[in-house]
């Protein structure tokens, strides 16, 4: 019952990265420690530290996503921030198309294949027709998300047979008519901003109408989060808000 109460009153990515009683527990405890001092006036807050609780290193992204604060730059500008957290929208070219859900296990393969040569957290992921969104967690250090999205996009056309019509332009550099060139990107803030993209990427699919419940749609990583006990297997998005997300009207 404690447990219960406890996870109520924590934000929903603390909730992810800590899963146990034991780790909540131990988070709490911490934040008991540095209220009574700040109270007693004997020191300034000290910063909860997550270096290790458990068995949890947090050097490395943790399942759900570690959150990393930085700044946010609009735009087509890419924000380098090493080990954030994004928010992204790649879109298909045409936008009647259904490839992304037809040849989702083409899709599953190349990223599959990019994260074994250059590692990434999924924090969600949803895959539409036309277009798909994802929040990822870079490692420490790392900062090209670019060459992944890169390597994601080549990986999926060699897998697909060759049947799109291909601009003269595209033709002449020899590139497939499948992907739009740019992607939407947005640099996750804080834990608010954490939570509210990552119930976007959810609630996308009956947003567009595919479905009347967001537990309907297959291809979206609400499901592991059910599991996880992050969403109720009914959640139906209430409150959530439309946010820029790059997505064509």
């Amino acid at each position: 019952y404690a447990f219960a109460h406890l996870k109520r009153c924590l934000p929903r990515w603390l909730i992810v990265a800590l899963p146990s009683t034991e780790q909540v527990m131990t988070v709490f405890a911490e934040l008991a420690k540095n209220l009574i001092r700040f109270v007693a006036g004997a020191t300034k807050p000290r910063p909860l530290i997550l270096s290790r609780i458990g068995n949890m290193d947090t050097n490395q992204p943790l399942e759900g996503g570690l959150l990393k604060l930085r700044g946010l730059m609009p735009d087509y500008r890419r924000n380098r921030v090493p080990g954030g957290t994004y928010f992204f929208t790649v879109n298909l070219l045409e936008r009647s198309n259904t490839l992304l859900v037809s040849h989702v296990d083409a899709l599953r393969e190349a990223v599959r294949k990019v994260r074994a040569a250059r590692p990434f957290h999924i924090d969600a992921w949803v895959v539409l027709p036309e277009h798909m969104h994802a929040v990822w967690t870079l490692p420490p250090g790392d900062t090209d998300y670019s060459a992944r999205w890169k390597a994601i996009k080549i990986a999926f056309a060699k897998a697909i047979p060759s049947t799109e019509f291909r601009s003269a332009v595209r033709v002449t550099r020899g590139e497939r008519g499948i992907w739009q060139r740019r992607f939407w990107e947005h640099t996750i803030r804080d834990e608010q901003d954490y939570a509210a993209h990552v119930d976007y990427v959810h609630i996308n699919p009956m947003k567009h109408g595919l479905v009347a419940c967001v537990g309907d749609w297959p291809y979206s990583s609400f499901h592991r989060y059910v599991t996880q006990g992050i969403y109720a297997p009914d959640w139906g998005g209430q409150g959530v808000e439309d946010l820029p997300a790059g997505e064509r009207r």
